[in-house]
């Protein structure tokens, strides 16, 4: 039985992940799995806006001049049913209907924020980037690759029924569901490393005992999303599952004082299934 450790990378900006531990039975491959599409480029928010659709294609290039040993996987598009993991339906509807110039204004200010503006064929993409991300996960799981990238991915500011911070699916917490339903698993570690505060991801798992959501990153009292203050910890059978570790400066000092936390979560992992 293989028990090796492995990582799935999920990559928005090349700054969040998501770290996983399982146990397959599959041979492992050291080959990186990157998950990728060039319809990705759809992603796209306008002119004039900062998150333009070259930078997948830009990333893959970068990507490809530093590492060689990879193998490129077709994402699929995220269903109705695996959005449905994390989104509201009425707010799945908007997208879709909105995406395609079914433009509802009155309606706009209750699932988006003014920086997450739909334009056409978004909402495809963000199934698309969704689906990568769904992907990653099942190709570690699986056994196919010890460390799979979904690129696009870590869209983290996206919550339950609300779009922001050019977010519209969580991927992060659509794969992390995926993973607990489809192969029964009962701990994952969510780890955010991002300058911003993941207050989508963390609202989604907030009273999920089955997820430890740790969120490193700057005092929320100086950037986006204004949330993520330590004492907000998780709730109901939730509380002490949410980690939120605001920095300022010389934020390196604070990593060794996680592991306790991280060796914890590990020893209470089951041995049918587990991901850390």
């Amino acid at each position: 039985m293989v028990t090796e450790e492995s990582e799935i990378l999920l990559l928005p900006y090349g700054r969040r992940r998501m770290t996983t531990r399982y146990h397959g039975s599959s041979v492992l491959r050291m080959t990186i799995g990157i998950v990728y599409s060039e319809d990705i480029k759809y992603y796209d928010f306008g002119l004039g806006h900062p998150f333009r659709g070259d930078r997948y294609a830009n990333f893959m290039r970068l990507f490809q001049e530093k590492v060689k040993d990879f193998e490129l996987t077709e994402p699929r598009y995220a269903s109705d049913e695996e959005l449905l993991l994390v989104h509201d339906k009425t707010y799945i509807d908007f997208v879709e209907s909105a995406s395609r110039d079914i433009w509802l204004p009155s309606y706009s200010y209750r699932f988006l924020s003014g920086d997450t503006p739909l334009q056409p064929g978004l909402g495809r993409a963000a199934r698309l980037i969704a689906g990568a991300s769904l992907t990653a996960g099942e190709l570690v799981w699986e056994g196919r690759f010890t460390h799979a990238v979904g690129v696009g991915g870590g869209m983290h500011h996206a919550r339950r029924s609300y779009g922001a911070g050019f977010c519209i699916y969580n991927d992060v917490g659509l794969c992390a569901r995926n993973l607990i339903q489809k192969y029964n698993l009962e701990r994952i570690l969510i780890l955010d490393t991002d300058a911003h505060a993941g207050d989508g991801t963390c609202e989604i798992f907030y009273e999920d005992p089955r997820v430890l959501f740790m969120d490193l990153h700057q005092d929320p009292h100086t950037l986006y999303p204004g949330t993520g203050f330590a004492h907000e910890i998780g709730a109901d059978n939730g509380k002490g599952y949410t980690a939120n570790v605001p920095m300022l400066t010389l934020c390196s000092r604070i990593y060794p004082k996680l592991i306790p936390s991280f060796s914890i979560f590990s020893w209470a992992l089951s041995q049918k299934s587990s991901a850390f």
